[in-house]
């Protein structure tokens, strides 16, 4: 991803943040855009993600 530069204009949900937090979404099951950024207030994903805060219409619009 990096060799490729596909996260150039990125600012806050890089392509591999993304993948990690849809990889988390799919194991837990995940109905909604809501309930997937409440699960964001947990500081562990928010590590392991490397994603400091995202809002339900940013996560809308990825």
């Amino acid at each position: 991803m990096k060799t490729l530069k596909i996260d150039v204009y990125t600012k806050k949900l890089t392509t591999e943040s993304f993948s990690k937090l849809l990889l988390f979404a799919q194991l837990q099951e995940i109905k909604s855009l809501h309930e997937l950024s409440d699960g964001l207030f947990d500081d562990q994903l928010q590590k392991e993600i490397e994603l400091d805060s995202i809002s339900i219409s940013q996560l809308h619009g990825a």
